[in-house]
């Protein structure tokens, strides 16, 4: 898509601040959504300058390549792209790809096809070291054969190219997952024009709806990544170890007794875990008020994960 020419030879100006071509490119993809205030566009963006990860905030915030996010700026953030242009490169592989599954599983209803559903399993079991990296190959393939056969641009072919990017074999490209997940919840809406009688206010409903959906991506993020990203948090031995290992194995019995589809850890487990952890001596607020808090919690908790000793 050509837009009008910018002045400057190395990059664009949107709103008067300058950005590079990958930054102009994700404020694009963006607009194209519908969550950006319109703005005026100066930059030709070529086919190589396609958004991979999405490094732009929500309507109020941008940020430049390179500025600093803080952790209140993570925790007070309701859009992922915000979020994921502050995390920066330090997550691990397997935590990346728990946060694309749980993403699909958010729209497990409206997948249409079981070889997607199978793609999302596969990624899981790899994330986990379940699956090599072949079968994970193969689940890829068969979920971009779903795309293939799908030109419906409906929520069903969104939800689709989600599971793809569950499968995708660099988990890094796989967090723009957020992307698809909001096409299909969005497809799900009602159509609505303002001009007709209480037009205006079905848009306000839809624009709360997509606001909501955006803020639950955000939610899992934070689930999945936590403080972690900004500073270290250990998990004491003695924890660990107290009464024959009884926080270590409510943490693994909550780790692996979900509920599916939907993937969610279950509230009533953490919060057990979180009794016997504060019994056997923890008093960081931020790991008890995490187990004790509404989540959602998925696979990758960053609270869970540091009891088990996973990154």
């Amino acid at each position: 898509m050509r837009m009008t020419r910018s002045p400057r030879p190395d990059g664009g100006a949107v709103g008067g601040r300058d950005f590079s071509p990958r930054v102009c490119s994700a404020i694009f993809a963006s607009r194209c959504v519908g969550f950006l205030p319109r703005q005026t566009y100066t930059k030709t963006l070529p086919a190589s300058t396609a958004p991979s990860l999405p490094v732009v905030a929500g309507r109020a915030k941008m940020l430049r390549e390179g500025d600093a996010m803080t952790e209140a700026e993570w925790l007070a953030a309701k859009h992922p792209a915000y979020m994921l242009a502050g995390l920066g490169p330090r997550p691990s592989q397997r935590k990346r790809r728990l946060y694309v599954c749980a993403a699909c599983r958010r729209i497990w209803h409206l997948i249409p096809d079981g070889r997607s559903r199978a793609a999302v399993r596969v990624a899981e079991q790899f994330a986990e070291g379940l699956a090599e990296g072949i079968e994970l190959g193969a689940s890829r393939a068969e979920a971009k054969a779903v795309l293939q056969e799908r030109k419906s641009q409906g929520a069903g072919e969104w939800a689709s190219r989600a599971c793809y990017c569950a499968a995708m074999k660099k988990s890094g490209d796989a967090m723009k997952v957020w992307l698809p997940v909001l096409y299909a919840a969005q497809k799900q809406l009602p159509a609505v024009r303002p001009e007709e009688p209480g037009g205006w206010g079905r848009v306000a409903r839809r624009r709360s709806a997509v606001d909501t959906e955006l803020s639950s991506l955000a939610a899992l993020l934070r689930d999945v990544f936590g403080p972690l990203a900004f500073r270290r948090i250990a998990a004491d031995p003695a924890w660990l170890a107290w009464k024959d290992s009884t926080v270590a194995k409510l943490a693994q019995a909550a780790y692996d007794n979900r509920s599916l589809p939907s993937g969610r850890l279950d509230p009533a487990s953490l919060a057990v875990l979180a009794d016997a952890l504060e019994e056997a001596g923890c008093t960081n607020a931020d790991v008890l008020g995490h187990l004790r808090g509404p989540g959602p919690h998925v696979r990758g908790c960053w609270a869970v994960d540091l009891l088990l000793g996973k990154e």
